[in-house]
């Protein structure tokens, strides 16, 4: 079960035909390859709030009573740089973990990785969006280590800083970042991934590159007239049992 906003819708990652897979859906094909029949849905919505996801995701994912889940939200509270509540943030994010915790669930979490680095300009220009990112990853560290969740530091890890860890709009992860992320939860999940995440990754190809721009097009002409929280339709999951695209 995955809960959380566009970074595990899987921004950045279209597939060839225009859906988006993301490092969910592979961390899923992982799953399904060490546990065979894994049950997988994403509620991920990209724009979504820490407080979206514990209003109209998590009464869902509750009553699917997941073993695992994972929640990764917050970037979207850090990017208001007007109403950004950092203590609220960190509040709502504990609800929802503690939520999935008391019915048994295993909880997979991560902090935010630091796109600030790959943006144009001097640093101390977005050292307010970096401070606001930091608090929230602060939370996020708190909450795993009460709530013994499994946890991956994406600010700390410095295969994130590579260039091929980026899609086209620096702000999410590409597919060689999604699939990236995906491999290091496997190894903490299972011990092992079947393919290592290394900072150089493959070349992007010039038609991923352009699915990258055209699912960007679509999303920037889908989100225009949409209000928040509005649920889009993700669709079935696909099972990827590897990290290249069908």
């Amino acid at each position: 079960m995955a809960l959380g906003d566009s970074l595990t819708e899987g921004v950045g990652d279209p597939r060839l035909d225009g859906t988006l897979r993301g490092w969910a859906d592979v961390l899923a094909g992982e799953l399904d390859h060490a546990w065979p029949g894994l049950r997988y849905d994403n509620l991920a919505v990209r724009g979504w709030h820490a407080e979206h996801v514990l209003q109209h995701q998590l009464e869902q994912a509750l009553r699917l009573k997941p073993d695992l889940a994972s929640v990764m939200a917050g970037a979207n509270d850090a990017f208001d740089r007007h109403g950004f509540d950092g203590a609220a943030v960190g509040r709502v994010l504990r609800r929802t973990v503690a939520a999935l915790c008391d019915t048994g669930t295993r909880v997979v979490m991560a902090t935010l990785p630091d796109i600030t680095r790959r943006w144009p300009g001097p640093a101390r220009l977005h050292q307010a969006t970096r401070s606001r990112f930091e608090l929230v990853n602060d939370h996020v560290r708190t909450i795993a280590v009460e709530h013994n969740a499994i946890m991956h530091d994406l600010w700390h890890d410095e295969r994130t800083h590579a260039p091929r860890m980026w899609s086209i709009d620096r702000v999410h992860p590409g597919t060689h970042g999604h699939a990236g992320i995906a491999h290091s939860f496997a190894e903490l999940i299972l011990g092992h991934a079947r393919e290592s995440w290394t900072p150089a990754g493959p070349s992007v190809t010039a038609a991923q590159r352009l699915a990258e721009i055209r699912s960007l097009c679509t999303i920037l002409r889908t989100d225009r007239s949409r209000p928040l929280p509005a649920q889009l339709p993700r669709g079935p999951w696909k099972s990827v049992l590897s990290s290249t695209h069908p």
